[in-house]
């Protein structure tokens, strides 16, 4: 018996900006990443989403410390979307956002 079933869709992009045009990014997204990939990839576009950089807050694997100090940093804001970019630490921080708000 086959209670639930997620068929994944892929998407490739050539670089960063498709990414963007495509999602449309901008208000009410906020991009979780790292400042070495915002600065050389995101940075120029200019986009209105909002930035969270997981290196602000720790280094290493995820802890509780890091992600309440995360959490306090976003505030009562409200996102539409999280996106993350990045390894594993910004992806699993970037599951525990995305029910935070």
């Amino acid at each position: 018996m086959k209670l639930l079933q997620i068929k994944p869709v892929h998407h490739k992009f050539d670089g960063f900006k498709a990414f963007a045009e495509e999602f449309a990014i901008g208000e009410g997204d906020l991009v979780f990443t790292q400042q070495f990939i915002y600065e050389p990839f995101m940075k120029a576009l200019n986009l209105k989403s909002e930035f969270i950089f997981q290196e602000k807050f720790g280094s290493g694997e995820p802890s509780t410390t890091m992600i309440d100090k995360i959490f306090a940093a976003m505030g009562d804001k409200k996102f539409k979307r999280v996106i993350a970019v990045g390894g594993g630490t910004v992806i699993d921080i970037a599951k525990l956002l995305i029910l935070q708000h």
